[in-house]
Formats: structure tokens, sequence, C-alpha cells
């Protein structure tokens, strides 16, 4: 016989639906992160139970997305030997060896959120225009599971790109933002409606003023190394890729100097570097994670000026590229000499194979040599 349910025995159900979509903390309510990567833990946790590998799975997974999200970039704006590079650069830097084996956000984040940077790039770059609705559902995604700061990233980065003129002002034309900004805002919507219906002024006190506009106050005691932590961030944590791509940004000025016109994919990408660094700069609060948004943007530059540093027949042109390069392989020597060295006074206890570090830093310096030298 088919039961009856009430209207009250309905609603009470949806409440206690939406209340799971409430993160908890020691079970008291954590007003600190919209609900996305929760949901997804808390399915990981439900397939393979509760453990350390269900808690980093997300990040894991959404890992390997950003690696392929990053050739597809790269293949599309530049060559199949760029993209490939590209996300093996990615795979290699300390943040994301970090960040893919943490039960933590940030990379969930950065592979919605650079999706739909590639989707808006390719659509104004290629002239896809049915591509940048995609962009902007991810861009809803990566609001789902940081905030509003993902819009503010993405607006800002559309701004910059405007301001650049030439081709980046055209591309940005290409773009219907005004829909984008209309979707992105009512797809991410109701879980914040409900949120300030079920706590009220605690969720605005709590949320958007100390946890988001406060973060914009000035800083009552700061250092004075401050307006340069995330520049600094940018060299350490995308090591040893930021300085290819460094060099390759000199290498970059000086051809725009002698009149060369830059890919406007090449600005763009810079253009997206530049907004992460300024927007958490202005920021009062110093995270180094924060910076990770900026990592593909980087290997994919730091993968076009490897492959054009051993492409191009004027030397000069890629100078400090190629000493940039140099400098990665000798760093990689230094550090594989010294830690060979220290390894056996460091009282750890190590296996065997620990040894093998040392030697495989080296023999990178030499691979790294040789190849350039060809």
């Amino acid at each position: 016989a088919a039961t009856y349910t009430s209207p009250l025995a309905a609603l009470e159900a949806v409440r206690a639906e939406l209340e799971r979509s409430m993160p908890t903390l020691n079970g008291a309510p954590f007003i600190d992160k919209p609900i996305l990567f929760h949901w997804l833990q808390g399915l990981a946790f439900s397939l393979f139970g509760e453990s350390g590998f269900s808690a980093s799975l997300p990040s894991a997974v959404a890992a390997v997305i950003l690696f392929v999200i990053t050739a597809i970039l790269g293949r599309r704006l530049m060559s199949g030997r760029v993209a490939e590079r590209a996300w093996l650069m990615l795979a290699t830097i300390p943040a994301t060896f970090v960040l893919s084996r943490i039960g933590y956000l940030d990379m969930l984040f950065t592979a919605c959120l650079f999706g739909s940077v590639t989707c808006l790039l390719l659509s104004a770059l290629h002239g896809r225009r049915g591509l940048q609705h995609l962009g902007y559902a991810l861009l809803v995604l990566a609001v789902m599971t940081k905030g509003p700061v993902a819009l503010a990233l993405v607006v800002l980065f559309l701004m910059l790109c405007w301001f650049a003129g030439g081709e980046c002002r055209q591309a940005v034309r290409q773009l219907d933002w005004r829909m984008g900004l209309v979707l992105t805002v009512l797809g991410s919507a109701p879980w914040f409606v409900w949120m300030h219906g079920r706590f009220g002024d605690r969720f605005v006190r709590d949320y958007l003023i100390e946890g988001h506009l406060q973060y914009l106050a000035p800083r009552a005691s700061a250092s004075s190394n401050a307006s340069g932590f995330y520049l600094e961030m940018f060299v350490t944590v995308f090591f040893p890729w930021s300085f290819v791509a460094l060099g390759s940004l000199v290498d970059d000025v000086r051809a725009w100097w002698n009149g060369t016109r830059l890919p406007s994919a090449v600005v763009m990408l810079w253009l997206w570097i530049a907004s992460v660094v300024l927007l958490f700069t202005v920021a009062r609060f110093r995270v180094d994670r924060y910076i990770f948004p900026a990592a593909p943007a980087c290997c994919l530059l730091a993968a076009r000026a490897w492959v054009l540093a051993r492409s191009e027949d004027d030397v000069r042109r890629v100078a400090f590229t190629r000493a940039a390069i140099f400098a990665v392989a000798a760093l990689l020597a230094v550090g594989g000499i010294v830690l060979g060295l220290r390894l056996p006074t460091l009282g750890l206890s190590l296996p065997g194979t620990a040894f093998l570090l040392p030697v495989v830093l080296v023999a990178c310096c030499g691979w790294i040599v040789w190849q350039m030298l060809r």
C-alpha cells in the first residue's frame, strides 16, 4: 500500500537535507567556505570509508583534471609539444605535489577556476562563443568551492585584458560577460541564500565581513616585505619552472620593445598570473597556497619558453630563457651535492633508496645541460 507523506513531513525532509549542506567543525556550524569540496569529501567517505585516502581523493582527482585542462589549453593555443611539457611541469612543482595529497580545497578550486579561464580564453581567441557557457558553469563550481574570490579573480583578469588593449581587448569583446556574470550569480546563489536564511546576521558577519571584506582592510602592522610575498611564492612554490617563465618574460619584453608583437595568448596568460598576484597582494591575508591558481599559466609559459629556447636559431632572442634554464641546472647540481653530503649526517635512519635523490638531481642537471647544448 502506498504511504502518505504530509506536506509538513516533506518540508521537514527538505530541511534535513539542507542541514547537510552546512559544514560543521566538531558538530558546530563552520561558516568559512562553501560546500562543494565538503560534498565531494563526503562522497569519497561514503564510497571508500573514512580514511586519509578518502579525504585527499577529491584533491588528487582534481589534480589529474587540472593536468588535462592545462594540456588542452597548451595544445589549442600553442602546440602539442608545449602541451605535453606544460602538464608534466605542472605535475613536478612542489605546490602540486603538496596540494594534490592533502584533504584541502585549493586543488579543486584551481581546477574549476583555471578550467573556467581556459574555456573563456578558447572562446575569445578561437571564436567558439558557445564554449564560454561551460566556462561560466565551471566558475559557478569555483565559487561553490572557495567563494566570491573566484568571481573577483575572473573579473579582474578580464579588466586587465581590456586595459591591455589590442588583441586582448578584442578577445574580451567576444565574450558575453554580462550574461556570464548573471549566470554565475544565479548558479551559485542558492546555497548562500539558504545560509543567510539559516544564520541571518551571523552568516553576514562571519562569512562576508570577517571572511572576506576584512581581508581587504589595511594591516595594523604590515611587514616591509608583505607586498612582495606572493612574488616570492611565485618563484619558490613553482620552482624550477618559475625561473624559466621569468627568463622568457624578459626575452618577450625585449622583443616587444624592439617591435615584435607578442602572441595574445602569451600576454593573456601573464595577465592571469598578474590577476592572482595582484588580488591576493591587496588582501591582508598571506597564505602560500593562494598563489596556486597561477601555476598552470606559469607552466604553460615555461613550456613555451623551453620549446622556443631549443628551436630558436637566433640565440640572442632567447638569451635570458637559456640563462634561466642553465641556472635551474646549476641549482639542481648544487642541491644534489649538498644533499648527498648532508644525508649521512642527519641521523634519520633513512633507507638506502633515499640516496637516489641527490643522484637524480645531479643527473637532471646533466640532462638539462646536454639538451640545451644540442
